[in-house]
């Protein structure tokens, strides 16, 4: 099967999430949209990244597309009765008749049905994933998109759509939030799981600070899951912020899932080469109000940099060989001054680690993805690492 995967806000993170969750799959981009092939059915539960997922229904030259082609399919896939509501939105190469077409499909489907026909569009030409739930279109209506390159149109009817209301609950209903330690989003925190792979078995964090990546992959039912940190204070959050999870049905007990109070950069109290995923976002650095010069940030760099070199180095025996890492090294930005933290090739080849790139799918790989605002003053750079086999 083919499908097209509307990608996020950040599309290259959210493409290098559908190569690693899928990667037996062909992907080719249009812009904001991939097209997958030999797929089997993929879930938003596996690319937290996106926003929807359609099915492509028909593949034809552009010539040849027609409304009676979607009137057809919706004459044989019949929904709600009543008012047929239906949105059309169209992504990659131009197309002359893009702004006719969905009319033509009004007309046509006005003759075909004798059913009052809502035409839903916005005047961005692109209905978002709330819209999309709000109105029904994917159990009562229908959301077509139409990806045009090189001459073929692919036609797809949207079967997912990403839940806003679900995300806010689990970010902000949360019984423990804290501002002052960090908040990692638990999308990117998802994102960041799905990252290492399918068919994990142990993941660790050894930075687990409130517990998001903790839930994250309970989330995702990895068997065995460990958090620590050094804060006995933040443990006691990710306890209670992971009991609400369970409480309310986010997450179902299906995993082993410990806390420890424990600093990382001391020897792991784990067994050896047991951890074959690793996922955290350690410590940021001080919160910056944007008009820190070279002195404060580059103290600020050197001193996440330390604090990484001891973590890996502690970590190190606890990896299996295959293990993968996925972890955030942040890059600060004033308007005085500009530093990012990263440990050197040579200095990761001593303490047993090398730089992976990622996979992006439709794209070529990337060695590391920018995650945040453009305003923001420490951005999150997300960091692909895998131990060296002795």
């Amino acid at each position: 099967m083919s499908y097209l995967l509307m990608l996020g806000s950040t599309p290259d993170l959210s493409a290098a999430e559908a190569a690693s969750q899928y990667p037996q799959a062909e992907f080719s981009s249009f812009g904001p949209v991939l097209l997958a092939d030999k797929l089997e059915t993929p879930t938003l539960a596996h690319l937290t990244g996106c926003t929807k997922i359609a099915k492509v229904i028909a593949s034809v030259n552009v010539n040849d597309l027609k409304p009676d082609l979607i009137a057809d399919w919706i004459e044989e896939n019949p929904r709600a009765e009543g008012k047929l509501i239906y949105a059309l939105s169209f992504v990659g190469d131009r197309w002359n008749q893009t702004t006719r077409f969905p009319l033509e499909c009004k007309r046509i489907f006005k003759e075909r049905f004798s059913r009052p026909v809502r035409w839903f569009a916005n005047t961005e030409g692109e209905v978002s994933a709330a819209a999309t739930i709000k109105l029904g279109l994917i159990d009562e209506g229908y959301e077509f998109v139409i990806a045009i390159k090189q001459g073929t149109a692919h036609v797809a009817v949207t079967i997912e759509a990403q839940d806003a209301d679900l995300w806010t609950k689990i970010d902000m209903d949360r019984p423990r939030r804290n501002a002052k330690n960090g908040m990692l989003p638990p999308k990117l925190a998802e994102i960041m799981v799905h990252l290492v792979g399918p068919n994990v078995k142990t993941l660790f964090d050894s930075f687990c600070g409130s517990g998001t990546i903790i839930e994250a992959a309970a989330r995702n039912q990895i068997p065995n899951v460990y958090g620590s940190d050094i804060l006995p204070l933040l443990v006691e959050d990710a306890k209670q912020n992971f009991a609400w999870n369970l409480e309310e049905g986010l997450i179902e007990a299906s995993s082993n899932v410990q806390f420890a109070v424990a600093d990382a950069t001391k020897p792991i109290d784990l067994p050896a080469q047991s951890v074959d995923a690793y996922v955290s976002e350690g410590y940021l650095g001080q919160p910056l109000q944007g008009y820190e010069g070279s002195d404060v940030l580059e103290g600020e760099r050197q001193k996440v940099e330390i604090l990484w070199e001891q973590s890996l180095r502690a970590l190190k025996p606890t990896l299996a060989s295959d293990a993968q890492l996925v972890i955030v090294w942040p890059e600060y930005r004033t308007s005085e001054y500009q530093t990012q933290v990263s440990l050197s090739d040579e200095l990761l080849k001593n303490i047993g680690y090398k730089r992976e790139p990622f996979a992006i799918a439709g794209k070529s790989p990337k060695m590391d993805i920018l995650y945040g605002r453009e305003n923001q003053h420490i951005m999150r750079r997300i960091i692909k690492l895998s131990p060296i086999q002795e």
